[in-house]
């Protein structure tokens, strides 16, 4: 379950990563909106995107079809967002999408953080690092969806 929960939280973050660089490239490419340091924002898009799909490349290593499949979506995923198609919901380029998204998919990382408590051994590092998590993760859900972001 615990594994689970884990691969299920690895694969939203990852997922969310993919939309975030797709609408950076976006903004940089057709929005007139400013970003304050676009270099920068552009950098540590790619390189987050790109170590998680190093990341599920390694992790699925077992699995060759769903090694492919996972970057392949990820990547469908960043040219959607780059491009908008008419036929994707105008609602999901809202900020309130991405923040249930996000919010969601770090709910599912407390959860993980949680389960991996429970299975710790008591005072052990282990412990004291799933508690930390727990503890941001779940910080973070309530902030998304506390946010009152325009619909």
């Amino acid at each position: 379950m615990i594994s689970v929960l884990r691969d299920l939280a690895g694969l939203g973050l990852y997922l969310s990563q993919a939309g975030m660089l797709g609408i950076l490239l976006h903004r940089l490419r057709f929005s007139t909106t400013e970003i304050h340091d676009p270099v920068l924002a552009l950098v540590y898009a790619i390189s987050t995107f790109l170590l998680g799909t190093l990341f599920h490349l390694a992790r699925l290593a077992a699995l060759p079809w769903l090694a492919g499949a996972v970057p392949l979506l990820a990547f469908a995923l960043v040219w959607t967002c780059l491009m908008r198609p008419e036929w994707v919901p105008s609602s999901l380029w809202g900020r309130k999408f991405g923040h249930l998204y996000l919010a969601s998919s770090m709910g599912l990382v407390a959860l993980w953080g949680l389960g991996f408590a429970i299975r710790a051994a008591a005072a052990s590092p282990e412990r004291l690092a799933s508690i930390v998590l727990i503890a941001a993760a779940g910080a973070a859900a309530f902030l998304l969806l506390r946010h009152k972001a325009p619909a």
